[in-house]
């Protein structure tokens, strides 16, 4: 008895079999085969037979079907079937040496190690908010955190003690942070004070990568013009506000130090004032390149912009002067 199906417009005959099934397509016929189909025997092209025996080798990724012993069989490609020389080099090494040995079986082996070793993956982390704060500052924001995957998939992604799910390609995100307060408002004769915040990336085969961002927190030191005399002045709080007046990129900068070189004034019947943390030590100065001791002097509880309190040391010049001055303090 034989039994026709149609398939895809064509039909084929097929007969029963104590084991298999056989049939005869016709020609010019298209038969599609849907799902999983096992050939236990030989199965042949042309009469030249694809063998696809799994072996142990053949467990790793970049085997072909190539034709060995006149059979189609799973092998590893040669290495010109898969060298592409028009890719970046990878290779850090400015000398052979350096690489250390690098291993392979083949020529093309040793090509591909040598000049193309795996590379880590890149990351970053950026603070928002400043990291260059006077002390009393204690913003808070978001850290922005990137990890750009390069040869190995990423399987673990820590920023700021949080762990990210990864998805193992790249990718970027954001985490909140919080200030210590023993470090933006630490207690008297402070000179700075840092907090690190950390990242740790690493990959499928055990690499692993860190940096790390900072906050630094420091005093500021002033310099400036100004006719009252702070001097004679008897309120600390009325002393601070005339020289937080003059808190500007111009006349004051974060510093851990007393010595600044070529400070530059333009006086109009003035005194010239500097002023910084007392435990930075009193400054000596040279005006127009002599020095210079026409100095009065005066320690007072300074209040900063951000409440933060220090004892600070105004220097001021005896006199009111007008013209343009080059002073240097060490």
């Amino acid at each position: 008895m034989y039994l026709c199906i149609n398939i895809n417009m064509s039909s084929f005959f097929t007969r029963p079999d104590l084991d298999d099934r056989q049939f005869k397509q016709n020609p010019d016929s298209e038969l599609t085969l849907s799902g999983a189909t096992d050939f236990i025997g030989t199965l042949k092209t042309k009469n030249v037979e694809i063998d696809g025996t799994v072996s142990s080798f053949t467990t790793q990724s970049g085997y072909t079907l190539s034709l060995i012993d006149g059979k189609i069989q799973l092998a590893k490609p040669i290495a010109e079937t898969i060298f592409d020389g028009n890719r970046a080099i990878t290779q850090k090494a400015t000398k052979p040496s350096d690489a250390g040995n690098v291993g392979g079986e083949t020529l093309g082996d040793f090509i591909e190690n040598f000049f193309y070793p795996p590379e880590e993956p890149l990351i970053s982390l950026v603070i928002n908010g400043g990291t260059s704060r006077q002390f009393g500052n204690s913003t808070v924001d978001d850290i922005n955190w990137s990890v750009t995957k390069k040869t190995f998939p990423i399987t673990i992604i820590t920023v700021n003690i949080n762990t990210i799910t990864p998805t193992g390609i790249s990718q970027s995100g954001v985490v909140s942070y919080t200030v210590t307060p023993s470090k933006h408002s630490p207690a008297f004769v402070s000179t700075q004070a840092t907090e690190s915040y950390s990242m740790n990336v690493q990959t499928s085969e055990g690499e692993s990568i860190s940096t790390s961002a900072s906050i630094s927190w420091r005093h500021k030191r002033f310099y400036f013009g100004d006719t009252s005399n702070l001097i004679t002045t008897p309120s600390d709080n009325t002393i601070s506000s005339i020289i937080k007046s003059h808190e500007n990129s111009a006349e004051s900068e974060l510093t851990t130090s007393k010595n600044k070189s070529n400070i530059v004034v333009n006086l109009n019947n003035e005194f010239f004032y500097f002023i910084h943390p007392a435990h930075f030590g009193t400054p000596n100065f040279t005006i127009n390149g002599l020095a210079n001791t026409a100095f009065a002097s005066k320690t007072i509880t300074f209040t900063n912009i951000f409440g933060y309190q220090e004892e600070f040391l105004i220097s001021r010049t005896n006199n009111l002067l007008t013209g343009t001055f080059t002073i240097t303090t060490t």
